[in-house]
């Protein structure tokens, strides 16, 4: 228990805010480069704050959450990525009222979170990803 409580607290320092996410997530992403979803383009800059991706051709923007699992998503990424953490890592005894309350959050988000967090593990953007991060964190992953 003490190793899985140990790699928590490495996960949630790595995810810490919604920059180091978006980053991490851009990184991953993007990392056989960028092709602009809109025209096709490869050349782009990063905007830094929000790690948007803009295409030197049409300018078009794209975040690292565009048309994944994670667009759209409510919940602030750290708590998210924190979510994502104990859901995989505590399988067999996570609840809802505990996302509940270890991340703050309403039974609603709690809910919302989780029906996330099952739909990004098998998202082709963010499973590889997220399944890469936990394995490096000591959570086994099931080959559902």
């Amino acid at each position: 228990m003490a190793k899985v409580r140990d790699s928590y607290q490495e996960w949630t320092s790595l995810f810490s805010t919604e920059e180091a996410c978006l980053k991490l997530l851009g990184e991953w992403r993007w990392r056989n480069g960028y092709a602009c979803p809109k025209c096709g383009h490869n050349k782009s800059c990063t905007l830094s704050k929000r790690q948007l991706r803009q295409c030197n051709k049409c300018q078009h923007q794209t975040s690292p959450t565009a048309g994944t699992a994670l667009n759209h998503v409510r919940i602030p990424l750290p708590k998210w990525f924190a979510g994502a953490f104990m859901i995989n890592a505590y399988k067999d005894t996570m609840t809802l009222e505990v996302l509940r309350k270890d991340l703050d959050i309403s039974w609603r988000s709690a809910s919302r979170l989780s029906d996330s967090v099952q739909r990004a593990m098998k998202d082709p953007v963010l499973s590889d990803f997220l399944k890469a991060q936990l394995l490096a964190h000591g959570v086994a992953i099931s080959r559902k």
